[in-house]
């Protein structure tokens, strides 16, 4: 075995570490956006559904329900 090919290796590993770490700071991000993204409809329509009952704007019926949604 040449001499080169273990520092090689060494600085690959570390190369392939670092990547590694992006990799998944990039996917956990992408989960958090996507989760962030899906329950801020349903907050939304909650805190819509809410003003309306405690409001007293108008009757809280299915079709303002359905309409929101």
């Amino acid at each position: 075995m040449y001499a080169w090919e273990r520092a090689f290796e060494k600085i690959i590993s570390q190369i392939r570490n670092k990547e590694f770490k992006g990799y998944l700071a990039m996917n956990l991000l992408t989960c958090l956006d996507r989760s962030v993204g899906n329950f801020s409809n349903i907050w939304g329509s909650l805190l819509f559904f809410v003003i309306i009952y405690y409001g007293n704007f108008t009757k809280l019926t299915s079709a303002n329900m359905i309409s929101t949604l």
